[in-house]
């Protein structure tokens, strides 16, 4: 790796806050387009904070960030993804097929687990309330 090059990955936003700070601070007018250097260092940033998190920061709009992932060809950020812990998008498996008729008054166990480690299991669990159970543990999740 050159002397200059950035090892992105070794960013933190503390350190590109400043980065954009400076930036602000030496800039000679109120409409120049910020640098490319800096949205270098905001892109990689996607995979590890909230776009919420990013943008009060940095003071960028998340239509900024969108244009900007949108010139370089990368999908734009969705603003209801949902996030876990580890700021890591949880994936759905969608599940196709023809609804069937359960019982109302049939049981059954479950098993959930997140991504912090946080684990629920029950048994014996009426169908009728599993959706209301998944809907607590998923709130409560921190």
């Amino acid at each position: 790796m050159q002397r200059n090059q950035i090892k992105i990955y070794d960013l933190t936003l503390k350190q590109v806050e400043a980065d954009f700070e400076k930036w602000r601070k030496t800039k000679l007018h109120h409409n120049i387009r910020i640098p490319e250097y800096l949205w270098q260092k905001v892109i990689p940033l996607l995979k590890h904070y909230k776009i919420s998190k990013i943008t009060s920061t940095l003071k960028l709009s998340g239509e900024q960030i969108n244009q900007k992932l949108k010139q370089l060809k990368l999908p734009a950020i969705k603003n209801k993804s949902i996030k876990s812990s580890a700021n890591k998008t949880i994936k759905f498996l969608e599940l196709t097929g023809k609804p069937t008729l359960i019982d109302s008054n049939a049981v059954t166990k479950i098993e959930i687990s997140s991504a912090n480690g946080s684990k629920l299991c029950m048994d014996a669990v009426p169908i009728a309330h599993v959706q209301q159970i998944i809907n607590c543990f998923l709130s409560n999740r921190n």
